[in-house]
């Protein structure tokens, strides 16, 4: 799986990172990390973690930040609205209970009503 490079020497489809690190490109990925302590860093990944760019920027640092708060306060409103459904759905199903209260009072009331009535009449 030699090559010749045209001046002489030749490759064998290694891989070398500058830092000692060599793999083949066939088991040797190059991937951004989209982790919070590195995001947007480029590494290689294979049997060894190998970072080809420095260290995260300062504007990488100030998204993560902003990301972050983002995250909180869509949690926050997450929380806010199940509390708020939970509670609706609560008042739901006492408003029910009272609707079925109601209707079986209604029922007597009238099954009073025409007893009454057949009384009157009987009288």
């Amino acid at each position: 799986m030699s090559s010749s490079t045209g001046n002489g020497s030749t490759t064998s489809g290694f891989y070398h990172a500058g830092d000692g690190h060599l793999c083949t490109l066939e088991n040797c990925a190059l991937r951004t990390s989209r982790k919070a302590g590195n995001y947007g860093r480029r590494f290689l990944s294979c049997s060894q973690l190998n970072w080809v760019d420095s260290k995260t920027c300062k504007s990488n640092c100030e998204r993560i930040s902003m990301l972050k708060n983002e995250l909180q306060l869509a949690n926050h409103r997450e929380m806010t609205t199940r509390k708020m459904e939970e509670r609706s759905n609560r008042r739901e199903r006492e408003t029910h209970e009272l609707y079925v209260e109601a209707r079986e009072k209604l029922k007597r009331v009238r099954e009073s009503e025409r007893l009454y009535k057949l009384a009157l009449v009987l009288s």
